[in-house]
């Protein structure tokens, strides 16, 4: 029987505005999700997922794969039901508007690890992106490279620099040009490609002033995909980066981020 492990056991961490009704929508989103995955019934996943939400991961050759939600319900359909397996919630980050989910997906014989991002648009939160990793269970499983870590760090590190110097050719080589950052305008979910922050970015560059002084709160690793937190200030505004990333043609690159201010 399918086990919802450790959902009343999150690895929790609560910052600024983050409050007891956003932890208990988002658990319960949770829930939601991984009861579709076992019924094989995905409908009630339109209540989770933004209908623009794409999911990416990275195939067995390296290469970049996606669905749209609707080849993601459809192929839910087609599997079937999902039993005797686990699925654990091993981290939940809320801050200002964005969030993010770290679960792990426990089968006989592997192991999936999905990132979501969260945004709380128009008075409800929905996953806009999902990646994941699979690892094949057994004696020896194949082993991490010890730089991806330095490697996630030196990307990270280099969309700081072009945050900071409003630097379209730093978003370039560090983001996949698929890439997505969602936020809120007005209240309502606003969503940019890559192409259009860099095509800003050069426009503003010549007289934008420094930016903010950002910081790499946090890394989180499972295979080929990562997510990363990054947070900043500037005089009394505070910024916050949720990011997505996939290791594509054995390249660490960005693939989407939410992000907020306040």
């Amino acid at each position: 029987m399918f086990k919802l492990l450790a959902l009343l056991a999150i690895t929790l961490i609560r910052p600024l505005d983050a409050t007891a009704a956003d932890i208990s929508h988002i658990r319960a989103m949770a829930a939601t999700y991984v009861q579709a995955l076992e019924s094989a019934r995905p409908e009630p996943l339109k209540q989770v997922f933004h209908g623009s939400a794409n999911l990416f991961w990275v195939d067995a050759n390296g290469r970049l794969q996606s669905r749209t939600q609707p080849e993601w319900r459809h192929a839910i359909e087609q599997q079937g039901a999902q039993h005797a397996f686990s699925r654990a919630i091993e981290d939940l980050q809320v801050d200002h508007d964005v969030a993010m989910v770290k679960l792990r997906s426990d089968l006989p014989d592997r192991v999936f690890t999905d990132y979501l991002l969260l945004l709380h648009a128009e008075g409800r939160w929905r996953v806009v992106n999902k990646t994941f990793s699979i690892a094949m269970k057994g004696d020896h499983p194949p082993a991490t490279p010890a730089n991806d870590l330095s490697e996630i760090c030196t990307v990270l590190q280099r969309k700081i620099d072009a945050s900071v110097d409003s630097d379209g050719g730093l978003l370039t080589i560090t983001h996949h040009p698929r890439a997505v950052y969602y936020t809120l305008v007005d209240g309502q979910m606003s969503a940019n490609s890559i192409a259009e922050a860099i095509g800003r970015y050069e426009a503003r560059r010549p007289t934008h002033p420094k930016g903010p002084n950002w910081r790499i709160a946090s890394v989180d690793q499972a295979g080929t995909a990562a997510m990363a937190k990054l947070d900043a200030t500037l005089g009394e505004a505070r910024y916050v980066d949720f990011i997505n990333l996939l290791k594509i043609d054995g390249r660490w690159q960005i693939i989407s981020a939410v992000w907020a201010d306040g």
